[in-house]
């Protein structure tokens, strides 16, 4: 077992590197947008990833600064190596320690650290600071890997140099560089890899341009087209490297070629071949016969068993095996002449010793008599440990002696008590005998010696292995030899019978006579050639290059990356230059609307993402966005801190009202684009607060985007959560459909429940929406009015998120959700709509119709209880600078709205949107699940968030603590 995972274990680590990659190429093909389930083959989603311009423009990004950043660091790192390697030992190793801090020190710390400079230099955030903060991580790797090779440069070559008049700088280009290149090209590529792949460092310090590790971030749900772009890296990568081996492969074929000419041995095999050809042809000439195998199937299995026979001994490896014997029986002759070595040694040493006391004694002079003293302390020393070592080999001697003696009063008292038994049985007599024998050997082995008996059992295996396989080979040689002339015929080519016959076949042989021997004076020519190129010095081929032949490789490297960089930087200058900055939530837009948009305003768009409102509200300090699509809560701090925009309603489209009021009122022919009423009655609700008397609410400064509500998810195909669910609540579901929960059923408090009865519950990872639970299974409401109800509900919440099948995901939620790895979830409704048609297959033309794997919705209303009511809004900033081509896309998002939504799956804030979606196929299942509850009866409340900054800092802090002590 031990010697099957010695020789598998590479194989191990190889699997264990590559399923992974494997499964993303696999899963690059896939049907679905499901990333666990095969659902059938397309290559629709390398389509998706090449329309999709946010995602091509990061990777545009990433390739730019990973090209600048690499060339900075490598020039500042070599350089750095150069300057280090001329310091004293100490001053370098210091040197070196403090430039490799940032390897050791955590990114984050390091990322926010960068930002904190650029902050307090007043720096723009965007490209500049992208590259540096790059840079000063990618400098360490360089300074590592170049340094190394550095310290291994023979000094000599350089002073060699500057004897024979070199400049420094002319040493620097013809010496140190050319013997650098190999550390300079790893350097690169590790510092390219670095660059193209950090998330950390960028994430805090990229401002306005995201890079592809930020990107695949902050997407919510993560499609195939993501795997397509993995897949086509790798090819990438893999074409590269094979590219690299062929060129190394020929390079490395022509040297050997080159020293093989120089051997005498240049195409030597197949010299030979084709001369035991021509001479298996002759003599088929000249005896006028042929060899043919014979058609004896016995024969033939018997004569290739026997040549496996001859590879098994082979691989059985004897040579090796006595190569072994005989390293060992070194030791043990080494380690036999060892203590007479010591004893001679000893001895002479002693004299020596003596020796030098009469010096010491006889020299008056003091300076002669100190050194000596010093040479007679070493002495003395050696003296000791020789001693010592010689004692331990007496002690071992007398050790052995008494074993000795001790088996011989064995064999005596053995011998006493065997005459002194009467009537001994045979059976004690043959246990006796051999309990003799087994002492004497014992005996003959301690008076021998245990090393010598070693030696001499090592010398005895290698004759015994000699002449196995001596015995071996000869056996089966002869064997070989008798079948051989009977498993190979002789038949004579000449017949009596028909002379025409055997006259074809003899031309046949003389033509292959002929054609190998034209062969072989060709190969001839070609040797003749080639020693004539490689060994003639005055072939102009050999003579001095000029500049352009020596140095072509550079030449070209120098125009490859000349290239690059000038169309990296065309590129991004061309997706950089920005018309409109966009900032929302991962996964929240049909992503060919972007391309759309452009190019009906023929305008060029920096979209980006962000996994949360307090993402989004940290970016601001670094970015000024045009239009961003912040939660209701998040928008009445925004306007507070005075950052948004009062939109003109005269440069909007849709049109909406609530019973009190209109809000935007726009003549009937934008009827297509109204707002949902119940969605306008519940951002009025969200009343910002204004030192002007003016009544202002979020709608006077946002449009919806989406919206939805908070609900309850039941994963009905695992074992007894359903049972559990009727059980505990007594629940029923509603009239009209076979999944949702009647609101009246539910509380708030499932998750508790649910988690102490052993079910695992995934709850969204978010502050508010966590207190929520608290806030309303004690108060009936999803705002708090002051700090004591907040340390209430964080009692509550603590009790619930520190049990250990309780999880808090962000937007990893949706694709635990989409496997069915749950039990119980709180996630809002649009979410868990496509969750639950990512688990059923849904959106897959090949899967089966039947809809059996599905989930339980609900909305908590027991007891006057109710739920959040979300709107995520378009908003612009104050400082935009497009304000104009800002209202064109908060117009085009509604224009098409209906794509918007199906794309995404939540709820559309356009009232036919929604009409439209409810009835299509796709979604007329979830038709109730997919309208937020608003007022359908009197005991449901369905509110917003508010944005109260006392009240929500106290809760942050709090709930900042609490998942801090959760495992």
């Amino acid at each position: 077992m031990i010697k099957l995972f010695r020789t598998s274990y590479f194989a191990l680590i190889i699997l264990f590197i590559y399923i992974p990659i494997s499964i993303v190429i696999v899963f690059s093909f896939n049907s679905g947008q499901s990333v666990f389930n095969w659902n059938g083959f397309t290559t629709d989603w390398y389509a998706t990833f090449f329309r999709n311009s946010p995602f091509i423009k990061s990777i545009v990004t990433s390739l730019f600064v990973a090209m600048i950043s690499t060339t900075i660091s490598v020039i500042i790192g070599v350089l750095a190596s150069v300057g280090l390697s001329r310091l004293k030992p100490i001053s370098r190793s210091a040197w070196f320690s403090i430039a490799n801090i940032p390897l050791i020190n955590a990114d984050v710390i390091t990322a926010v650290s960068l930002m904190a400079v650029f902050i307090i230099a007043g720096m723009k955030f965007g490209i500049v600071t992208l590259i540096m903060a790059h840079v000063s991580f990618n400098v360490p790797y360089v300074l590592i890997t170049v340094m190394p090779r550095i310290k291994i440069v023979d000094k000599n070559l350089i002073n060699a140099s500057s004897d024979l008049g070199a400049s420094k700088f002319q040493t620097f280009f013809k010496i140190i560089l050319p013997m650098l290149r190999p550390v300079i090209i790893t350097a690169t590529v590790i510092c390219f890899a670095m660059s193209f792949d950090d998330f950390i460092i960028s994430y805090f310090t990229s401002g306005g341009d995201t890079n592809v590790s930020t990107f695949i971030y902050s997407a919510k749900k993560i499609k195939p087209y993501v795997f397509a772009f993995g897949t086509i890296l790798v090819a990438i990568i893999a074409f590269a490297i094979i590219i690299w081996n062929i060129i190394n492969i020929i390079s490395q074929k022509k040297q050997e070629s080159i020293k093989q000419i120089r051997d005498g041995k240049y195409k030597l095999k197949q010299v030979m071949n084709l001369q035991k050809k021509i001479n298996k042809y002759q003599e088929i000439l000249n005896s006028k016969t042929k060899i043919k195998i014979t058609g004896n199937l016995i024969l033939l299995i018997k004569y290739i068993w026997l040549k496996i026979k001859i590879l098994l001994i082979k691989i059985k490896r004897y040579d090796q095996k006595i190569q072994k014997l005989e390293w060992k029986i070194y030791r043990l002759k080494d380690e036999i002449r060892y203590e007479k070595k010591l004893r001679i040694n000893n001895a002479k040493s002693k004299k020596r010793l003596e020796q030098l006391k009469t010096l010491i004694i006889n020299n008056e002079k003091k300076q002669r008599k100190q050194r000596i003293q010093n040479a007679l302390v070493k002495l003395e020393n050696k003296v000791e440990k020789q001693r010592l070592e010689i004692n331990w080999y007496d002690n071992h001697a007398r050790h052995i002696q008494e074993k000795i003696d001790g088996i011989d009063d064995l064999i005596f008292n053995l011998k006493n008590n065997q005459l002194n038994t009467a009537n001994i049985s045979k059976k004690s007599e043959r246990w006796y005998a051999k309990k003799y024998k087994a002492l004497e050997f014992k005996k003959a082995i301690l008076i021998e010696g245990k090393i010598k008996y070693k030696l001499r059992m090592a010398v005895n295996r290698i004759e015994e292995i000699q002449k196995i396989k001596t015995k071996k080979q000869v056996d089966i040689a002869v064997k070989l030899n008798e079948i051989k002339n009977k498993v190979f015929i002789r038949i004579p080519l000449v017949s009596e019978i028909n002379i025409d016959k055997m006259q074809q076949r003899l031309n046949f042989y003389r033509h292959k006579l002929i054609n190998k021997e034209q062969k072989l004076d060709d190969l001839y020519k070609v040797i003749s050639r080639k020693i004539a190129e490689i060994l003639n010095p005055d072939n102009d081929k050999y003579r001095p290059k000029i500049w352009i032949s020596r140095s072509w490789k550079w030449l070209v490297a120098l125009i490859v990356f000349a290239a690059s960089f000038t169309g990296l930087t065309v590129a991004y200058i061309r997706n950089n230059i920005y018309d409109l900055i966009i900032a929302n939530w991962g996964e929240y837009i049909d992503i060919d609307l972007i391309g759309k948009f452009e190019n009906e305003f023929n305008v060029n768009v920096n979209y980006q993402e962000y996994d949360s409102n307090e993402t989004l509200y940290n970016k601001l300090y670094t970015i000024d966005y045009d239009v961003m699509m912040p939660s209701d809560y998040m928008v009445q701090r925004l306007e507070q801190e005075n950052r948004l925009e009062k939109l003109n309603v005269d440069k909007l489209k849709m049109w909406g009202k609530t019973a009190s009021s209109d809000y935007y009122n726009k003549s009937q022919d934008n009827k297509d684009l109204e707002i949902s009423s119940k969605l306008l009655d519940v951002m009025s609700s969200s009343k910002i607060e204004s030192g002007s008397n003016e009544n202002l609410s979020i709608t006077d400064y946002s449009v919806p985007y989406f919206w939805g509500d908070l609900i309850v998810v039941v994963n009905s195909t695992h074992v007894g959560i359903k049972d559990w669910l009727f059980n505990t609540y007594n629940a029923k579901l509603t009239a009209n459909t076979s999944s949702e929960i009647d609101e009246s059923s539910l509380s708030w408090d499932i998750f508790q429940k649910a988690a102490d009865s052993g079910f695992n519950v995934v709850l969204n990872f978010d502050a508010k929406n966590i207190f929520q639970i608290g806030l309303q299974q004690l108060y009936q409401t999803e705002n708090a009015n002051d700090l004591a109800e907040i340390d209430a509900a964080s009692v509550y919440v603590k009790n619930l998120v520190t049990k250990n099948n309780v999880f808090l995901q962000g937007d990893e939620l949706m694709t635990t959700l989409g496997s069915g790895n749950f039990d119980i979830a709180m996630v809002y409704n649009g979410d868990a709509i496509w969750s639950n048609k990512v688990f059923n297959h849904e959106d897959d033309d090949n899967a089966s119709n039947d809809k059996s794997n599905i989930f339980y919705f609900g909305r908590p209303g027991r007891n006057g209880m109710g739920t959040n009511v979300f709107s995520d809004n378009m908003v612009m900033s104050k400082n935009s600078k497009h304000k104009d081509l800002a209202y064109n896309f908060i117009n085009f998002m509604y224009e098409n709205a209906l794509d918007n939504t199906k794309s995404v799956g939540l709820t559309s804030p356009v009232q036919k949107a929604i009409d439209d979606v409810v009835m299509d196929d796709q979604f007329k299942r979830y038709a109730s699940i997919y309208q937020p509850l608003i007022d359908q009866n009197t005991n449901y409340k369905s509110e917003a968030f508010k944005f109260n900054a006392k009240i929500d800092n106290y809760m942050m802090d709090l709930f900042n603590s609490i998942i801090s002590g959760k495992n």
